[in-house]
């Protein structure tokens, strides 16, 4: 049977596998697994860990367009992040994720349902105006090297806003 619960955050839905908890204020989804199903017999790298969250999305036939795939370490997990767009822009702002051990077990999975209107239009800063905004204590032994620098869409006070993201 399904189980129901409900604090002033979420609602809960639950039974011996998972946990649906559906956020009231955020527009998120977020599914959590009950460990006790879980697989530790072999580490998976990288790769196939990003498999197996592509993998888990047609499985359950969950579809929604994004444009980039990141697996970043966190601490003994890997977070897996669905980078999707806003017109031509790469946006950050919310992106769908899960989090999946070193195991390939997924431990949850974040499906954010938000639809963007435009508030407004803002000029863009060049990348050099919005580097120099880096808060940096540069002195002269520092040396950056940066290789590559995007456009993209991040979230703050409220709204999604343009962003320079410079990798290096």
């Amino acid at each position: 049977g399904t189980d129901f619960y409900e604090d002033d955050e979420k609602y809960i839905f639950s039974n011996e596998t998972m946990f649906l908890d559906v956020y009231k204020k955020v527009n998120l989804m977020k599914i959590r697994f009950n460990n006790d199903y879980y697989d530790f017999s072999n580490k998976k790298n990288k790769d196939d860990i990003v498999l197996i969250a592509t993998e888990f999305l047609k499985k359950y036939k969950i579809v929604f367009s994004y444009e980039e795939i990141t697996a970043n370490l966190e601490k003994d997990n890997y977070r897996i992040t669905f980078v999707g767009r806003i017109g031509n822009l790469k946006n950050y702002s919310f992106p769908n994720s899960m989090l999946v051990d070193l195991y390939g077990n997924i431990l949850e999975f974040n499906y954010y349902f938000i639809d963007y209107e435009k508030f407004n239009s803002t000029k863009i800063k060049s990348m050099k105006e919005a580097f120099e905004e880096i808060p940096i204590d540069f002195d002269e032994n520092l040396k950056i090297n940066l290789n590559n620098c995007n456009l993209v869409y991040y979230y703050e006070d409220s709204l999604v806003q343009p962003a320079y993201q410079f990798h290096g």
